[in-house]
């Protein structure tokens, strides 16, 4: 796959524990999650993780509304998988 842009996300070192947590809180992230039998057990997802995929999904998601809205002759279901598979994001975030 060929890169086309590189989007990187500079948080400075003195606030990156304060990003993290206050994105994290902010879009639902949980230090703990219950497994199959309904035990907590601490999320196996870093909350840079979290914010890493997070962030993919919101950009990937905008692009599928807009091609969508976009559309003419197909279905919303078609774009929606055509646009989803053609969105692949990839990048990290390092603190």
């Amino acid at each position: 796959m060929k890169t086309m842009a590189v989007l990187d996300i500079v948080i400075p070192e003195d606030i990156y524990d304060r990003v993290l947590e206050g994105f994290a809180c902010s879009q639902g992230y949980h230090e703990f999650i219950e497994d199959k039998d309904g035990t907590l057990i601490p999320n196996p997802q870093t909350k840079a993780d979290f914010l890493e995929t997070t962030v993919q999904a919101y950009i990937t998601n905008s692009v599928v509304c807009h091609e969508v809205a976009d559309a003419v002759g197909v279905t919303k279901e078609e774009q929606t998988k055509t646009s989803e598979e053609e969105i692949i994001l990839s990048g990290s975030i390092h603190g």
